[in-house]
């Protein structure tokens, strides 16, 4: 809850910090369907008729606690969301079926988040996929480097929920 007692929980360090991080009865544990990818099956808060038009947006994070907090405040403002925890596994969900806006972090296993950017737009049909850098990396000189290479917005972890939801709506009413 956010501090006014409504809604879903807007700060995402308070929210990982509280001993019991509410979990969505219909997200499955990693693994579930396909090495690294969360269930996608169910949209909390929305009726099936909403759920249908969700813009989608594929979370790219290997902190299990952080992508339940990201997926579970997305879904709440009526995003389709998508979960994979390894860039490799990213990259060939996102070849095969592109989201509409992807939330990468760098540091993922395997295949870094900036490799993974790397490899996307040296793809013609994903070079204007929107893609936030969600990270921990904080020097300048990171933020340059990933918006060189063609993310389009660059948030610091950590962050607050209403700037992520802010910054991905954005993109989208960009795009």
């Amino acid at each position: 809850m956010n501090h006014d007692g409504e809604g879903p929980c807007l700060d995402a360090t308070r929210m990982l910090q509280e001993p019991r991080l509410p979990r969505p009865k219909h997200l499955a544990p990693y693994g579930a369907n396909h090495p690294g990818v969360l269930s996608t099956t169910a949209t909390v808060g929305l009726d099936a008729s909403h759920s249908t038009g969700a813009r989608r947006v594929a979370i790219i994070e290997d902190d299990e606690e952080l992508t339940l907090l990201l997926r579970y405040n997305l879904e709440f403002v009526g995003y389709g969301v998508e979960c994979m925890a390894d860039g490799g596994t990213a990259l060939l969900r996102l070849l095969q079926s592109p989201p509409d806006i992807v939330v990468l972090d760098w540091g993922l296993p395997g295949l870094s988040g900036i490799e993974l950017l790397r490899q996307l737009r040296r793809h013609a049909f994903c070079d204007g996929l929107p893609v936030l850098m969600l990270t921990a990396r904080t020097a300048p000189e990171d933020r340059h480097y990933a918006l060189m290479l063609g993310a389009d917005a660059y948030l610091t972890k950590p962050f607050a929920i209403r700037d992520l939801i802010g910054t991905l709506d954005k993109l989208l009413h960009e795009r």
